[in-house]
């Protein structure tokens, strides 16, 4: 249900080589985790999960959080971007584009958790009947602990 979660270096940051990596879901399990050892100077992330099924119309639900703390999607066009007639190109509604939401998250000194949670319906495809409960959900969680390196000073 989510084949990718992508981090990025937050633009606001201006690195000359800004980083990048995606974590691809396990193909067998519905909880997986990866652990990253990030630099000090990438303390400042956004997270982007693919979220496919957003295309279509089955209904479902995304968490991030971010040590604990829950985060909400943010705008991916800056705010300028629809001043003097300018658009923030295809695809984008409101800034936001449909099954890549984005997510930002500060980063401290040390291991931080960052889980990615989708709660969706399960996918009938014209099966007839349909029992409430918790047979008729998909659930897929992805843990990822970021070590952020601290800052030495000797």
């Amino acid at each position: 249900m989510i084949p990718k979660i992508t981090l990025n270096t937050h633009p606001a940051l201006n690195l000359s080589k800004p980083w990048s990596v995606n974590i691809y879901a396990d193909k067998q399990k519905t909880e997986h985790s990866a652990t990253i050892i990030v630099p000090t100077s990438n303390s400042y992330l956004q997270i982007i999960p693919k979220v496919p099924m957003a295309l279509t119309g089955r209904g479902y639900r995304l968490f991030v959080t971010v040590n604990g703390n829950r985060t909400f999607e943010v705008n991916r066009v800056p705010v300028t971007a629809g001043i003097n007639g300018s658009s923030p190109g295809p695809g984008y509604e409101g800034g936001k584009k449909k099954g890549e939401p984005v997510y930002e998250a500060k980063l401290g000194a040390g291991v931080n958790r960052i889980d990615v949670e989708l709660v969706a319906e399960k996918d009938t495809q014209g099966a007839v009947g349909s029992n409430s409960g918790k047979e008729d959900i998909d659930v897929e969680k992805c843990t990822i602990f970021l070590h952020l390196m601290r800052q030495s000073s000797y």
